[in-house]
């Protein structure tokens, strides 16, 4: 498992930044270390590592596309125990925009139709995608309604993890971009879309599944 250093210098790399690491917060969420740049400006790197094995179906200048079939194994780290996912889903991670967007495109839970978390950019290292939720989620029902969520949670944080104005700004710039997207129901919240390109991936890797096997007889 990556350190938190190590993952700090990923973003450094990635993003051109100079974060240095200070200390871990006594309090509040776990995962929660301060940080600060070259001009002396604070800013809070919030981190929980989510272990699980997808598959990297797409990359280009601009996102990460993985596809999480039911049954990804994935670390519950209040459980202390690996779980199987009930449901099927296609992540999209940005490298430059501050959320990402799930799509869950085959249920068996009936809860989420589309679920997205304001982030930091993702960074994708040689151990897997990585990435700094900001507290603030987007919850697309089953019916297609919007709901924000953890508002109550972010605005605590803003004053206890010294949130800087800049990390507010953007955050609030992204809350814009994916109302707005939704609205219009514009990529990457056209769930139809997503849902045939997670089919389409499923075919895929079942072919690939199917001719392993019989290469192997």
């Amino acid at each position: 498992m990556p350190t938190t250093s190590d993952l700090l210098h990923q973003i450094n790399q990635q993003h051109a930044t100079s974060f240095v690491l200070l200390n871990r917060y006594a309090t509040g969420e776990q995962g929660a270390f301060a940080l600060s740049d070259a001009a002396g400006n604070h800013f809070v790197l919030k981190w929980a590592p989510d272990l699980y094995e997808a598959f990297l179906c797409a990359e280009d200048a601009e996102r990460l596309v993985v596809y999480a079939p039911v049954g990804t194994l994935s670390y519950d780290r209040r459980k202390q125990t690996w779980v199987a996912a009930p449901d099927g889903l296609l992540e999209m991670y940005f490298k430059a925009r501050w959320y990402n967007v799930w799509h869950i495109c085959e249920q068996t839970s009936n809860i989420n139709q589309m679920y997205s978390n304001l982030a930091m950019p993702a960074v994708r290292t040689a151990r897997g995608i990585e990435w700094v939720d900001l507290d603030l989620d987007y919850r697309i029902h089953l019916d297609g309604c919007l709901e924000r969520l953890d508002e109550d949670e972010y605005r605590a944080h803003i004053a206890s993890m010294g949130y800087s104005a800049e990390v507010q700004a953007q955050v609030q710039a992204a809350c814009v971009e994916i109302e707005a997207l939704y609205c219009q129901r514009a990529d990457p919240f056209n769930h139809p879309a997503q849902v045939v390109l997670y089919q389409q991936i499923q075919v895929m890797v079942a072919m690939s599944h199917t001719e392993t096997a019989e290469q192997g007889r």
